[in-house]
């Protein structure tokens, strides 16, 4: 999208590939994301928290799921889509809570099924 004078929008291109199904799996629980961030198959995904001291944790709240499909430019090549979760938490520490922001797998590819 491109925005022309006074915010208008002067240009749109929609692509659209031609995905198709590979498989169908069940997408995770709730027990699932806290047991799969546990065992670090979350990646935190916020620019300036590099330092932060996960051994401060003492709960993480998680406030909001988002489904997304991973994809590339659109002028790349694409003959997959990967589904993942962008996780909106609140880790409260000794001293403070802190909202991060996690990837995380949406499903487990070890279970197929609807």
């Amino acid at each position: 999208m491109t925005f022309g004078p006074e915010g208008k929008v002067a240009r749109l291109e929609i692509l659209w590939r031609r995905l198709k199904r590979d498989a169908a799996y069940r997408t995770a629980t709730a027990e699932e994301f806290m047991e799969w961030i546990r065992n670090g198959k979350a990646v935190l995904d916020d620019a300036g928290m590099e330092d932060f001291d996960w051994s401060s944790a003492r709960k993480i709240t998680v406030n909001h799921v988002t489904p997304y499909y991973y994809g590339r430019e659109h002028d790349v090549v694409q003959d997959w889509a990967y589904p993942f979760a962008m996780l909106e938490a609140t880790v409260e520490t000794r001293t403070t809570n802190q909202t991060v922001y996690l990837c995380c797998p949406i499903i487990d590819e070890s279970k197929t099924g609807k």
